[in-house]
């Protein structure tokens, strides 16, 4: 019954004419020519373009003839989401990002939820939804920050009054139209029981393997060619997911991906031939969902991850490849970026928003032939075997405020050390090496540590560290 009334509300009345008059006005035959005054907007029809959440909405009542605009009233964003995603490792690499891309363009009271199992296709949710088994990982992300936990299906559906709930295939049966029998029941499941009589519903439209990948599925059901199983995928979404009226959205991460693979990036967008990259995959996903979501021009989009802030580099590519497919979310469109550009210092501030001159550069104490190991060593060790590391100083989060800017040079890297007390080894695993030229400091990158240094080397080769190696690694302070 939920359904049905939400089909009722969803049905628009567009035709309407000046003074409640559907016909058209024809000349009084009695009356001269001359004197016959015809109504330019005897016929006109009213347009209705809902509000997005970062995109106001309007009706218009337009003339049918002129195009005549007769009256306006706007209908505004409501800046507030609340999100929840239903799928799997895909639906995990669409998410991880969300919340911070979201939040940057302006979302307000915003929650982003993601309820998945590992390679869970929609009869298994069907299965799982009727079960009620707490086999489902619902991680939450809120402005307090990330949690955890396993749980049933419903407890994840009637945990909030969600705005939008999303579902998807699982990927190796994304292009096979007869492999979404319980699509409806999953709709209905989430329709009759979140918390949200108005909840809308959207697909995620997932994207073809890497070129290459060696599986069964891949060959058995799309002749281990990529083209072939984006083209799949687009027509099964077209043919048999749009079918079902409820659905208000779809949500084209794959033609995103797809895009993105026509530019200088070429098919590098997958870490494991299915999953997408850490850092620009899982971004491009993320802008995607955010943009096709709320209304926003993934150009306003200037949050990076910190721990990933190489994406910055290929901020244009990413946005190209978004913008497009959201407005031509069925069909690839070719890039016109087939050439990386490299962002000078200065221009890459620019690109994150700051103003070089706004900062200070710090003296960072390199030790040459240092080296730190936070899970064993609360001091940095000299060591003849590794003469090729440069171990920094200890730094406090006051040392280094968030706002900060790492820079490190092509050809080279360093580790971020950290330590939650001076004189505790850290018990996590150490931080990964990072590569990427420019870094913000934020909250995240702090995580749960009081104390981070750096170890700074070649990304190649082990010949002794130079004085000179010293200038390519450079930390700026924000004035005052």
């Amino acid at each position: 019954m939920k359904k049905i009334f939400l089909l009722l509300l969803a049905f628009v009345f567009v035709l309407s004419s000046c003074g409640g008059d559907t016909t058209t006005n024809t000349p009084d035959e009695t009356v001269p020519d001359e004197t016959v005054k015809l109504c330019e907007h005897a016929q006109t029809e009213t347009v209705t373009e809902k509000a997005l959440i970062l995109k106001d909405g309007f009706t218009k009542t337009v003339c049918t003839e002129c195009g005549e605009i007769l009256s306006e009233t706007v209908l505004p964003a409501s800046k507030k989401l609340k999100i929840l995603a239903i799928g799997n490792s895909f639906s995990v690499d669409a998410t991880t990002f969300l919340w911070s891309i979201l939040d940057d363009l302006g979302v307000e009271e915003l929650i982003v939820g993601n309820a998945q199992i590992g390679g869970c296709s929609l009869d298994k949710h069907w299965t799982m939804a009727q079960s009620g088994e707490a086999a489902y990982s619902y991680t939450k992300y809120t402005s307090s920050g990330k949690t955890s936990v396993k749980c049933a299906l419903i407890d994840a559906v009637t945990d909030e009054a969600w705005d939008i709930v999303t579902l998807q295939q699982v990927s190796q049966s994304s292009g096979m139209p007869d492999t979404y029998t319980h699509l409806t029941d999953m709709i209905d499941f989430v329709i009759d029981n979140c918390p949200n009589v108005y909840v809308d519903i959207n697909f995620h439209m997932t994207w073809a393997y890497q070129q290459g990948y060696e599986r069964k599925a891949f060959t058995d059901n799309y002749n281990a060619d990529q083209m072939t199983m984006y083209n799949a995928i687009v027509n099964t979404v077209q043919s048999v997911v749009l079918e079902d009226k409820t659905i208000s959205r779809v949500l084209p991460s794959g033609t995103t991906i797809q895009n993105l693979r026509t530019s200088y990036l070429g098919d590098t967008l997958n870490r494991d031939g299915t999953h997408l990259s850490n850092d620009v995959g899982r971004y491009a996903a993320g802008l995607t969902w955010a943009c096709a979501i709320t209304g926003a021009s993934p150009y306003d989009a200037k949050w990076i991850p910190s721990e990933y802030a190489q994406v910055a580099e290929d901020f244009e590519v990413i946005k190209e490849a978004v913008a497009n497919a959201v407005a031509t979310p069925f069909a690839v469109t070719e890039s016109k970026i087939k050439e990386k550009k490299v962002l000078t210092l200065e221009e890459r501030f620019v690109e994150a928003g700051l103003n070089i001159n706004d900062y200070e550069l710090i003296d960072w104490e390199p030790k040459l032939f240092y080296h730190w190991n936070s899970t064993s060593k609360t001091t940095a060790g000299k060591s003849d075997s590794m003469p090729n590391f440069i171990a920094s100083k200890k730094f406090t989060k006051d040392e280094l405020p968030i706002g900060s800017v790492i820079v490190v040079d092509r050809g080279y890297k360093y580790r971020p050390e950290g330590w939650q007390t001076a004189d505790t080894k850290n018990s996590n695993t150490r931080p990964s090496n990072c590569t990427a030229f420019f870094t913000i400091v934020d909250e995240a990158w702090w995580d749960n540590y009081t104390l981070r240094a750096f170890n700074v080397s070649k990304e190649t080769g082990s010949e002794p560290a130079t004085e000179e190696d010293t200038t390519h690694f450079r930390i700026y302070i924000q004035k005052n």
